[in-house]
Order: structure tokens, then C-alpha cells, then sequence
């Protein structure tokens, strides 16, 4: 619900503890969304004008035609370096059987 708390078969069965660092842009990433402050100092607060609501859809954070263009000119950057290794080591091969021609 608002507050938190998760309902299952009609009961509480956990709450989220909805919280608010006095700094949010000195948090560093955990990994799969969990958080922490750099200065330990920096305890959560407790805060009542936060809501959760069930059902609603939050916006991704990815640019996705960003992200599509920078995969595109990885890619291409790829096949440039491939392609260059694939004709050294053509060279090398000539280099080879004039050597010992």
C-alpha cells in the first residue's frame, strides 16, 4: 500500500521502510537497487511524504536510442579492428612464404 506495508491473503505480511538521505547525490550504487551512503554519517530519515503506488509503471533510466547508437559504433569499432588483424595476419602470411620461398 501507501505506507509500505505488503499485503498477502488479506494480511501484512512485510513493509518497505520509505526513507530520505539529507545527501542523494552522494549515494553509491550496490547493484540490483540497493544503495548506500558514501558519508556513513549520512543516516535515512524517516519520511512521511513518501507513497508507493501499487500498479504504476516507472520510466526506464536508459536512453534507448542512445544506448543503439553507442552499440552500433562499438560494433563498427569491432569490425574495423577485425578486419585490420585479419589483413596483418594476411601479411604475415606472405611474409612467411617469401621468407622461405
Amino acid at each position: 500500500d501507501e505506507s509500505g506495508q505488503v499485503h498477502v491473503d488479506g494480511k501484512i505480511s512485510d513493509s518497505f521502510r520509505l526513507v530520505r538521505f539529507r545527501h542523494q547525490d552522494q549515494l553509491q550504487k550496490l547493484g540490483r537497487g540497493f544503495f548506500a551512503p558514501v558519508n556513513k554519517d549520512d543516516l535515512p530519515k524517516v519520511s512521511a511524504d513518501i507513497q508507493i503506488q501499487q500498479g504504476m509503471l516507472e520510466d526506464s533510466n536508459v536512453n534507448s536510442m542512445l544506448e543503439m547508437t553507442r552499440m552500433i559504433s562499438a560494433t563498427r569499432a569491432y569490425e574495423s579492428v577485425h578486419k585490420a588483424l585479419s589483413r596483418i595476419d594476411r601479411l604475415d602470411e606472405k611474409a612467411i612464404s617469401m621468407v622461405q620461398a
